[in-house]
């Protein structure tokens, strides 16, 4: 069913509002995934509370942590007169953009307006999270397809298949890109590509093409599918790709409404297409792999030939901005293990081996397993950040330091009972030493700051230990992780 016309049905008065604060109230105060169950079943048909879900869950909603940014009520001229749904509508248009300081303004302005429980619902929605201990697996349950999803297949771990049981005669491997994932759908029937990430956070595709590239990159790409790869980006001068963080960072501002600066290009690369049926709907599409990827790789050299031979001056850009993700076929374990210690040594983040038989599916596969480098150092604890949403009033995450202070970073990964455990002793733990997971270092962000970790995950209190590691310790033992390989 679409629940897209339920912001033109729905109308949130003060009375209702009320109502839906009261359920919330009671979905809050149990732990029991039942209980809410029962008491989201007992209201499946109450529109309003649905339509709150919706704007709260809808991964393709952004709101651009709207709720941290609330101008306080002294400071705003209070707009009465518009109900919660009203709001959101003017969000949804652009009416009201809370990606601008003005459209903050005048959304602290209509909020400071509503009433108490209609400005409680609102915060929470903006905030997108509801905090009451419920997701979209469970409100999809009690009424399917209410909140959308975006399909991910995700990759399986060594340790849940083992490279024992891998077919060696009918795998290859590629390399692990480091940049940000991204959905690509090219509609038949749409001029423009859409472009989003794992979250449904859109991109504007102007602000990261011009217009002649757009237009290559349409008939570059299988039409009515999706693919699936990351962007990078690239410097034109050097023609280096930049690293994740900082990639990725010019990503995030282009999410944000800024073009790509002009001294840099954003070059996709992909791995996989999927008929857009399948691909938004999370249905299974049992084409073996290897079909799949033949099937893109053909339609991309398609694209080079037609553009050599008929626009020349179109197929640079087409390299330039497009590329199929580096691939080689594999006989054995050793011949997997010798690409990934290639890749590392060209500074990649890993590898990925597939099996030519994998079908595409929303969750995890067995059919791709990622080869990806863990190390582990020893640092101390020099202060917290504060959690927020279901760890509201503890501890967020620690931040951790080399004994050098030269690398900093903050960490967390830890079960709820840990996590207590630290709130409630802090100044205990200060300058307390942690085993640190890590995937990479990173470089300072700018000249004289601190290095950090990629993906850095809690592991255990080293009890035995005084002195944390220092930096060149952490890059020896990265450096000694990869020779190991």
């Amino acid at each position: 069913m679409n629940y897209d016309s339920l912001g033109a049905t729905v109308k949130i008065s003060d009375e209702e509002a009320k109502k839906i604060d009261g359920i919330l109230n009671s979905l809050s105060a149990t732990s029991s995934r039942k209980e809410k169950e029962v008491i989201l079943k007992s209201n499946v048909s109450y529109a309003p509370l649905w339509y709150v879900f919706r704007e709260a869950l809808n991964p393709y909603y952004n709101y651009f942590n709207a709720g941290e940014r609330i101008i306080s009520e002294e400071q705003s001229d209070k707009i009465k007169g518009f109900l919660i749904n009203d709001i959101l509508k003017r969000i949804h248009s652009n009416e009201i953009n809370l990606n601008t300081d003005d459209g903050i303004k005048l959304f602290s302005s209509m909020y400071w307006g509503l009433s108490f429980e209609s400005r409680k619902i609102l915060k929470s929605i903006v905030d997108k999270d509801m905090r009451v201990g419920v997701g979209a697996k469970t409100l999809n349950k009690v009424k399917p397809a209410i909140i959308p999803i975006i399909p991910y297949m995700r990759c399986s771990l060594p340790n849940q298949v083992p490279f024992e049981s891998v077919d060696w005669s009918s795998a290859l491997i590629q390399e692990k890109c480091d940049g940000a994932f991204t959905n690509i759908n090219n509609y038949a029937d749409k001029a423009e590509l859409e472009l989003y990430t794992r979250t449904g956070m859109k991109y504007d595709p102007s602000l990261l093409f011009d217009d002649e590239t757009r237009a290559i990159l349409s008939i570059a790409l299988l039409s009515d599918h999706q693919s699936h790869g990351e962007m990078l980006i690239v410097d034109k001068k050097t023609g280096e790709v930049l690293p994740r963080e900082k990639g990725n960072g010019i990503l995030n501002s282009v999410l944000s409404g800024s073009k790509v600066p002009d001294e840099y290009r954003v070059k996709m690369v992909i791995w996989d297409s999927v008929p857009l049926d399948y691909a938004l709907t999370g249905t299974e599409y049992k084409v073996a792999y290897k079909d799949r990827f033949a099937k893109l790789l053909s339609q991309y050299k398609a694209a080079l030939v037609h553009f050599a031979q008929h626009h020349s001056e179109s197929e640079p850009l087409l390299v330039e901005h497009l590329e199929i993700v580096k691939t080689e076929l594999v006989k054995s374990f050793d011949d997997a293990q010798n690409f990934y210690r290639k890749m590392l040594n060209q500074g990649k983040e890993g590898a990925i081996i597939k099996l030519f038989s994998g079908t595409w599916k929303d969750g995890t596969s067995k059919a791709q397993i990622k080869m990806k480098l863990s190390v582990d150092c020893d640092l101390k604890i020099v202060g917290y950040e504060e959690g927020k949403g279901k760890f509201e009033n503890n501890v967020g995450s620690i931040v951790c330091a080399t004994s050098d202070d030269t690398l900093q970073v903050s960490v967390s990964g830890f079960d709820d009972a840990t996590r207590s455990f630290i709130n409630e002793h802090r100044n205990e733990f200060l300058n307390s030493i942690v085993t640190v997971r890590f995937n990479s270092i990173m470089e300072p962000e700018e000249e004289g700051g601190k290095y950090s970790l990629f993906l850095p995950r809690f592991v255990e209190f080293r009890k035995d230990k005084t002195e944390a590691d220092d930096l060149q310790r952490v890059r020896d033992q990265f450096e000694n992780a990869i020779r190991s390989v």
